[in-house]
């Protein structure tokens, strides 16, 4: 009989143990809320939701319970033992409530301790739609429109005045983000529009010497304004842009020279010329020429076997300066020609750089005396052209009514005087040459 009850003991032990064992080893729910931190601000016109996805392993019954400022809104009971998560969610509506911050806050509970999440949603006033506004944004012509980096960009924005009243001191604004680390930004003049009616400007942008290594930029178009009472309005409108980029594309990104101006002097007369070139398109480029040329200053330099990189590569510019021998330069203005070739030989990128010589008057004739100087030997050489022509036309008339002219004395005469009038020619030229390099 004792073992008996000794065995009804040692059975309700081991089952009261199993039972807190089996307690111990629950699993506890977990929660995940959406959003992860506070929402953005709202306006009185919208709404926003929230959601707590709960895993629950052990199935247990729970309960989900939604305040907005404290005070309870939803209830909500989940008890399926087939389902090992649940998501239970709220949709807080700002129509009609209060401007300023509002809570919204889930309590979960039903396991060993309640789960909890609170959000703080702030209201705003509703902003009322502008009177002053952008109604359409072009990038090279076209609403989907790409930047070119090689040409001038055109960035056209209409402007609409829907108030009843005249718009004044209008300004657009256009700003590319973000190139090379600094926003780029073009202001239109100041300008009115009366009301119900359209205009547009254009603002340009050239990207030719910019740093641009990526495939898309964020543009910001913003107008502002006010009407003829002082009430100020504005609009704001953001894109997304893409680069035009060529798969073949080098650009020259400086020509210039050490001395625009040069002066002859005794010494060698010489400047030089620094040119830097940049791969902006998608191929890698071998054997890259830079050619420097002018045919009146017998200029023909280049540099060959230049090797770069693609767009996004860090070896992707190439910096070089040219020496340049003026010692045939005589006075006067000049254009060197600057250019860039690919490794396929396709010309790339062009420039001009405009180089000055002055030389005194000791120094080297400039390019206007000498034309001066050949003018007046071709004016000289054509009047005596003409006295020569004139004396045969008349010979050959004597010749005609008179017989043998040669054996007269008018012929004698004659050639006496061209003789003399071609010494005085003689003359008159070396004075004036004489005089010109005084």
């Amino acid at each position: 009989m004792k073992s008996k009850k000794l065995i009804i003991g040692l059975v309700a032990v081991i089952a009261l143990l199993i039972t807190i064992a089996g307690a111990m080893a629950a699993v506890e729910p977990t929660a995940t809320y959406t959003p992860l931190g506070d929402p953005a601000p709202i306006n009185q016109t919208q709404t926003i939701s929230f959601s707590a996805l709960v895993a629950n392993p052990d199935a247990m019954m729970l309960d989900y319970q939604w305040y907005v400022d404290d005070v309870l809104d939803v209830v909500s009971v989940h008890n399926d033992e087939s389902a090992t998560s649940y998501t239970s969610s709220f949709t807080f509506d700002a129509v009609g409530k209060s401007l300023g911050s509002h809570s919204v806050t889930v309590v979960v509970t039903g396991g060993a301790a309640p789960l909890t999440k609170t959000w703080d949603v702030i209201v705003q006033e509703a902003t009322p739609t502008s009177l002053l506004s952008i109604t359409s944004v072009k990038v090279n012509g076209k609403s989907t429109g790409k930047l070119s980096l090689s040409d001038l960009n055109d960035i056209k924005v209409e402007v609409s005045n829907d108030h009843t009243k005249k718009m004044k001191e209008i300004v657009v604004e256009v700003r590319i983000l973000d190139v090379d680390g600094d926003d780029l930004e073009e202001e239109s003049d100041e300008f009115d529009l009366s009301n119900g009616k359209e205009d547009d400007v254009t603002l340009e942008f050239d990207l030719s010497n910019e740093e641009v290594d990526e495939d898309e930029y964020t543009v910001e178009v913003e107008v502002t304004g006010e009407d003829i009472d002082g009430t100020d309005f504005s609009d704001l409108e953001t894109l997304t842009v893409e680069v035009d980029r060529e798969k073949d594309d080098i650009t020259i990104t400086k020509a210039v020279l050490e001395d625009s101006q040069v002066v002859c002097s005794a010494q060698t007369l010489q400047t030089s010329l620094d040119v830097k070139i940049k791969n902006i398109g998608e191929n890698e480029q071998d054997n890259v020429k830079i050619t420097v040329k002018n045919t009146e200053l017998g200029l023909n330099l280049q540099r060959t076997a230049i090797d770069l990189d693609d767009y996004a590569g860090s070896d992707n510019d190439y910096e070089a300066t040219f020496a340049l021998n003026l010692e045939e330069a005589v006075t006067g203005a000049y254009t060197v020609d600057v250019a860039v070739y690919s490794e396929d030989g396709d010309l790339m990128d062009t420039k001009e750089v405009e180089l000055q010589v002055e030389c005194a008057a000791n120094d080297k004739p400039s390019q206007e005396d000498q034309q001066e100087e050949q003018y007046a030997d071709k004016e000289l050489a054509a009047e005596l052209q003409k006295k020569i022509d004139e004396y045969k036309a008349m010979q050959e008339s004597q010749a005609a009514s008179q017989g043998d002219f040669r054996q007269s004395d008018s012929y004698v005469l004659l050639l006496g005087v061209l003789v003399a009038m071609m010494f005085f020619a003689a003359v008159l030229s070396a004075t004036y040459m004489l005089v010109k390099r005084k």
